[in-house]
């Protein structure tokens, strides 16, 4: 699988989540998935395709990254029909 660099600077239209309490994560992790909003259908194909169970849905319906469970696979990106996911290189730090 090809992945491309991507910034994203329009972080308002982008959902995170923080991490549950007492769940490990993923520190080796390079690169994240990135859920923009305004692209999203609410299919769930990212949820129903997550290996990591990563990926919870929202009270209203949208689906949200755990990123303490989220180890960057991209099969989300992958699965995701709208294009409403992008994998971008995690920041170091």
């Amino acid at each position: 699988m090809e992945v491309e660099e991507v910034v994203v600077l329009e972080m308002e239209s982008a959902i995170a989540r923080p991490a549950r309490p007492g769940r490990s994560g993923a520190s080796w992790r390079t690169f994240k998935p990135v859920l923009l909003l305004e692209k999203c259908t609410k299919c769930y194909m990212c949820w129903k395709f997550c290996p990591d169970m990563a990926i919870d849905i929202e009270e209203e319906g949208w689906p949200w990254i755990n990123y303490e469970l989220c180890k960057g696979c991209g099969i989300c990106v992958t699965e995701c029909r709208p294009e409403a996911m992008l994998l971008v290189r995690e920041e170091l730090g």
